[in-house]
This record gives structure tokens, sequence and C-alpha cells, in this order.
């Protein structure tokens, strides 16, 4: 796997450096108007942190299509947003179409339900923070520019880490686990091999040509692994985390990690995309 790897980063001067990559479907109003309140959040940050971002957004289905992609419209910079419409069942062949050419040398795959709602936000934002258990007396969480911008100095710009993750920070970024091996003021850093986690989570930093090399794999090997997974359906991302577990996890590999400390995001999960009414409405088979 260590052909993998660029070992030095050439950053583009004057273009997008990270490519922020999300492909999903949203069927209940309660999850829209999150993301009406997510999307021009991260796009402020974003716009005005140390490297340029350029969104590459599937959404894949028809409903709403418009109000959705108005939304981004209206939170992002024209030249900074290729928004798509593939319809096709299957998140990792429709991700892999959207990645495989990339030039960005890092992408960020952000799901649309993962907030990064600060306290001083609380006003606000109230309803999509009630009822996150780990919030509780908790004030330090969310993003502010300041964060983004010293995360990215500190994981790509200086550090040119292979992956970052940024699923269950308030587990594994709040406390120290022996694998970790440095520290500095914003994160903690590790070896794939002593990593606290087993699967390589979806949402995170990663150097894209690893991305990359990850999708092909899995869809090389997915249908000789499908029984072994606990959610292999083809129009899930579930099915891509799933293969890069257990045998394949993270510890078998030979990266530069990190995690920041900070709950700088988190799965916002009350609602979910579950019904087989709203499956239905998309064309998936139940």
């Amino acid at each position: 796997m260590t052909d993998y790897f660029d070992k030095e980063i050439k950053f583009l001067d004057n273009q997008p450096n990270i490519a922020l990559f999300m492909n999903f479907v949203c069927t209940r109003e309660k999850r829209l108007d999150l993301i009406k309140d997510v999307i021009p959040k991260y796009a402020e940050l974003f716009d005005n942190g140390p490297l340029k971002v350029k969104w590459y957004v599937n959404l894949n289905q028809d409903k709403w299509l418009d109000e959705i992609h108005n939304i981004f419209k209206s939170s992002i910079k024209e030249e900074n947003l290729v928004f798509y419409n593939n319809l096709e069942k299957d998140w990792g062949m429709v991700t892999y179409a959207m990645v495989k050419d990339l030039k960005e040398p890092y992408i960020l795959c952000l799901a649309e339900d993962f907030p990064c709602f600060t306290y001083e936000d609380k006003e606000k934002y109230f309803k999509w923070l009630d009822g996150q258990h780990f919030f509780s007396g908790q004030k330090d969480f969310g993003m502010n520019q300041q964060d983004w911008n010293n995360i990215v100095n500190d994981v790509i710009i200086h550090r040119q880490l292979d992956f970052v993750n940024f699923t269950k920070i308030n587990k594994y970024g709040t406390k120290k686990f022996s694998g970790y091996k440095e520290e500095s003021k914003y994160c903690y850093f590790y070896d794939g091999k002593g990593s606290p986690t087993g699967r390589i989570s979806g949402t995170g930093i990663y150097k894209t040509k690893f991305k990359i090399k990850l999708l092909e794999e899995f869809l090389q090997n997915r249908d000789a692994h499908a029984h072994r997974i606990p959610w292999p359906m083809k129009n899930m991302p579930n099915f891509f985390e799933g293969y890069w577990d257990g045998p394949r996890s993270i510890t078998t590999f030979d990266i530069k990690c990190g995690i920041p400390k900070k709950v700088i995001m988190w799965h916002w999960d009350l609602l979910k995309e579950s019904s087989k009414k709203n499956k239905k409405e998309l064309g998936i088979d139940v």
C-alpha cells in the first residue's frame, strides 16, 4: 500500500488544494432544514481558510433537486462548485467517477449530516444541538474560523498527513490513547498500525491518491466480501466503510494519521434516512 501515497505534496499555486466531496440523499424535511444551516456555515469557513477548497457534490435523487442545488449555489462561489445529479444507486461507482481525475492533492469527505455548530451558535442552532448527549456540560465544541485554519496548517501544510479522522472525535479525540505518539495544541498524531479505531472512517481528510486507491480496491473486491459486512448495500457508503474494517482495517496500513482534539463536527443522526417509504421514493430495492 505504500505506493498509494505521494511522499511529499506539491501544493498548487492559486488553485484549489482541497477537494470537498459529498455524495448523498436527503428525503426528510428536518434533514433538509439541517442542510440549509450546515452548508452556508461550512462554505464560509472553507472560503476563508489557508488553502483553497473546491466542492464536488452529488445529489443522488430527484426529490428537492432545485432546492438543494440552490442551497449550494447561494453559499459557494460559482468557480468553486461542481454539482452533479447522478441517480445511479451505486455509491462506490458514483463516488469513484467523481474523484478519479481530481487534481487537488487532498480530499475532504464530508457527510451532509455532520454539523459544526459552536456553543456560541446555540441560540440560532439550538434545535440541532439539542439531544446530542456528549455536549452535556461541554462548551468547547464545533468549529470556528481559527479552528479550521489551525487544523489545515497542522495536518496538511506542515505535517502532510495521509489521513485525518473526523468521525467520533468525541470518543477518539478528547483523550489520549496509547497509540498516539505525538500531539500538538490542536491534534493527536499516530501511525495507522497504532490506530485506536478499526475501520477507515468515511468522514475525514485523505490524500487524494489514497482515497482513489481505496475506492478502486473496494470496487474490485467488494462482492467477494459482502456477506461479512453489516450493511453491504451498494447504494450506501456503509458498504465502503465496512469493507475497510477487520482484516483490511486501518491498522494494516503504514500511514501517518491524525485526529482533532476538539469536537469540530459530529454525526447528527436523530432522524435517519431509513424508512422503506423514502427508499421507494429513491428507487432503491427494499
